[in-house]
């Protein structure tokens, strides 16, 4: 037994609690990360919570989104992860209860921006070096250990965005010959905000669809370990450089700045359009009403409780009040019976 009490002086390394540094604003860069969208001259800049993205936590679903397809009939519990948080990113200063508009157009003829990716990766570069050559020049080895897993982490981050980007937009790609038709859809967020979406069948389709995970996360995982267990080694020098750098960086890509926030890949483009309170009031009769609805895409409505049941005559009252408001030529006979207070007529029950 008396040689294994050498093990208790064996030391070649050290680590403290400054590794737990990496697990903060999970949330946030979750949120982030999530949405696809670019950030110019922060795409190559250290994140706190890397784990995130080796983790594929980024890309899972959200609970209580709801959406719903009326023209075709389907209803969808399991929107894509990147649709659901890039709404929530707007959620709190653009996304009112009802009124909400949000279209979302296929740019095929867009062309990618190299100027500012080129700027990203300048500055990018600029910051490695300062991590990575750095420590190199002043012989802190395990500094420049934790640069190299820093760059491993980075590239491991842009290259699973960019395939998950190329994914969305393959899938635009295949469905628009064969879905290219417009849909009237509806989702409804965690809060009970009801969000239109004005989009064709394939872009709908996109929304639905969560990438599959890939195979080089193993290496996001290890550069993220590697991290987290260096980061307590090095020089005290290094370590506020490293945190510094990683903090103010989380800080400004989780903020949304210089971000591009209505592009997704290089071919969806997302407007969120608010319309006048004197035009559009923001209640459910209103936006449902601005769908001009069929009478089966009204029934739609009734079988998934998002309206009234047909026996509430002053509910629909109100809805074929500014449904007629909204489109003066549209022939129902809904909004006469409703006046009578005896149900909805042929819409009835």
């Amino acid at each position: 037994m008396l040689p294994l009490r050498g093990l208790a002086k064996w030391a070649p390394f050290k680590i403290d609690a400054l590794g737990l540094v990496t697990l903060l604003g999970v949330r946030e860069v979750d949120q982030a990360i999530g949405k696809l969208t670019y950030h110019r001259y922060l795409e190559f800049l250290p994140l706190l919570g890397a784990h995130v993205v080796a983790g594929n936590a980024y890309l899972k679903p959200i609970r209580g989104f709801e959406l719903y397809n009326l023209t075709d009939e389907i209803k969808a519990t399991d929107a894509s992860g990147w649709f659901a948080r890039w709404i929530l990113g707007h959620s709190r200063r653009e996304v009112q209860k009802a009124r909400t508009v949000i279209r979302i157009t296929d740019e095929e003829s867009k062309k990618e921006k190299p100027g500012w990716v080129n700027r990203s990766s300048v500055m990018g570069a600029f910051v490695l070096c300062v991590l990575v050559v750095l420590p190199a020049l002043i012989g802190d080895w395990w500094g420049l250990s934790n640069g190299i897993f820093i760059a491993t982490s980075i590239v491991v981050r842009w290259f699973l965005l960019q395939q998950v980007r190329s994914v969305l937009d393959q899938i635009i790609d295949d469905m628009k010959e064969r879905n290219g038709q417009k849909v009237k859809v509806l989702m409804v967020l965690p809060t009970g905000s009801a969000v239109t979406i004005c989009a064709t069948r394939g872009i709908i389709l996109a929304l639905l669809t969560s990438p599959s995970q890939l195979a080089v996360r193993c290496i996001g995982w290890a550069a993220f370990v590697g991290n987290a267990l260096t980061l307590g080694s090095p020089s005290l020098f290094y370590q506020m450089i490293c945190i510094v750098i990683q903090a103010v960086a989380t800080m400004l890509y989780t903020w949304g700045h210089c971000e591009e926030r209505f592009e997704i890949g290089s071919r969806l483009k997302l407007e969120i359009d608010k319309e006048p309170p004197s035009i559009i009031e923001d209640n459910r009769h209103t936006a449902y009403a601005r769908l001009n609805l069929s009478e089966t895409e009204e029934n739609c409505m009734v079988t998934w409780a998002l309206a009234s049941q047909r026996g509430n005559g002053g509910w629909w009252l109100k809805y074929f009040k500014r449904k007629h408001f909204l489109f003066p030529d549209a022939q129902d006979d809904g909004s006469k019976s409703a006046e009578g207070g005896a149900g909805i007529g042929p819409h009835g029950s």
